[in-house]
């Protein structure tokens, strides 16, 4: 059923068995959609699928939400951390983990970096994302925690989908581990589209 709503959300055709050649699915039920809002009726030059074929994009504009219809609402939703605490004598670098329940795909993080007065020195690198075991980063260079800073602009990954249960991952660390009686705390949220 996961995969059902990635491939809703994200138009991944890629779980159905399709060797007729056919063309995509979502595609045709997109021209269907938007003949009906034109006022006409697209014409096909070949014949539809069986009728147990998943026609998502159709039961969603007719507003579905029971069993076997795709969900009726797609929307925004928060993705929490526990905050990741930076200490003299701790770790200096730390994974800070959260497993969503709805499918959803991660689309801008926020970071926030918190330094005591005498660790303003300190800076935070982010080192990686990962979505279950795939990286969202290009290459292994860290990037500055504040890259993604809540008054960021043209900061959105275009993340990998997640199913339900599986794990997004935040890795951490600091450039230098914070003098002593300082600390560096980063607070993380991720804010992923999702089927709700």
């Amino acid at each position: 059923m996961a995969d059902d709503l990635l491939g809703m959300l994200y138009g991944d055709d890629s779980g159905d068995d399709d060797s007729s050649g056919e063309g995509s699915e979502m595609g045709d039920d997109l021209g269907d959609l938007l003949g009906d809002l034109l006022g006409g009726r697209r014409k096909r030059g070949r014949g539809r699928k069986s009728a147990g074929s998943k026609n998502w994009l159709r039961d969603y504009a007719k507003g579905g939400g029971s069993i076997g219809v795709p969900p009726s609402a797609y929307q925004e939703y928060p993705l929490g951390f526990d905050a990741a605490i930076f200490t003299p004598a701790g770790p200096q670098a730390i994974t800070l983990q959260a497993t969503p329940q709805l499918a959803c795909k991660p689309m801008r993080p926020v970071i926030i970096v918190l330094r005591s007065a005498g660790a303003l020195a300190v800076g935070v690198n982010l080192n990686d994302v990962k979505v279950g075991q795939r990286s969202q980063f290009i290459s292994a260079a860290p990037i500055a925690a504040e890259t993604y800073a809540p008054t960021s602009f043209g900061v959105m990954l275009a993340g990998s989908p997640a199913g339900p249960g599986i794990i997004v991952s935040l890795f951490y660390s600091t450039t230098v581990a914070p003098p002593a009686g300082e600390q560096v705390t980063v607070q993380s949220a991720i804010i992923c589209h999702a089927a709700a």
